[in-house]
């Protein structure tokens, strides 16, 4: 089937159904075993100023997606539902556009967004926690690119355009941000991956490895043999065997953090 204008964001792996699942404009399944592709032109998104579409999979199965809070929908691919999130509260939420999302297991979901910080909703929709520049504890930038649930810890690190890497404090009370005045390679950044105590992280101009106990950053750049010193949004991987991906301008790049 035909594939509409291509528009950046994230594709999410559901095991259950041995399939990959993404978004252009609409909803797209690609089947790992019969490598077909299916599109679900029933679930599609307006292509307005925002060319992102972040997806996830919930812990029940279903999908949450959506490029603006206003339009932030589950869908159950088994019963074809569409359950709306905010059906009563479209003027608050009125062209919120929307970065990444990140299931917080059965409480509830982190939604990072372009312009407007980083929100915590519980599966009924009902705001929790909204962190910003002027909230407090306060983001560096409300340009928030990527989410990652820290693996020994409850913390979320925090990835930004402009205000580098935060880590919120797993009682969310507490933020704290490292930037190039802290050794990270830029203070925009483009993903996050994690190994052990270790964090790799993608940024607009190279890919710094920050050890989290010393706070300390060893960063790497084109000379080091990087095909690109510029990380793509959303772009990055590591694999059951290891291995960390990180897509840029000049390809993707594997290696192995041990």
């Amino acid at each position: 089937p035909a594939i509409h204008k291509p528009i950046s964001g994230e594709a999410v792996f559901d095991e259950a159904r041995n399939c990959l699942w993404t978004l252009t404009d609409q909803l797209i399944k690609i089947d790992l075993v019969s490598l077909t592709v299916q599109v679900y032109k029933s679930i599609s998104f307006d292509r307005e100023y925002s060319t992102f579409n972040p997806i996830a999979l919930s812990p029940d199965g279903r999908l949450l997606l959506g490029n603006k809070l206003d339009k932030l929908r589950l869908y159950d691919p088994d019963s074809d539902q569409v359950t709306s999130f905010f059906p009563n509260q479209k003027e608050k939420y009125f062209r919120i556009y929307l970065k990444t999302l990140l299931p917080d297991g059965s409480d509830g979901f982190w939604v990072g967004t372009h312009d407007r910080g980083l929100y915590y909703f519980d599966w009924e929709g009902n705001l929790q926690h909204h962190f910003h520049t002027e909230s407090q504890p306060a983001l560096m930038s409300n340009h928030v690119t990527c989410l990652l649930p820290d693996s020994n810890t409850q913390d979320l690190w925090i990835g930004t355009l402009g205000g580098g890497l935060s880590r919120l404090n797993h009682d969310k009370a507490s933020i704290e941000t490292f930037n190039r005045n802290d050794g990270l390679s830029d203070n925009n950044v483009a993903s996050i991956l994690q190994e052990g105590q270790n964090l790799w992280v993608g940024t607009y101009n190279g890919l710094s490895g920050f050890h989290k106990e010393e706070k300390s950053f060893r960063n790497f750049y084109k000379e080091h043999g990087l095909s690109h010193n510029e990380f793509n949004y959303s772009s990055a991987l590591k694999t059951k065997d290891g291995k960390m991906y990180f897509g840029g301008l000049n390809g993707v790049n594997v290696f192995d953090p041990d």
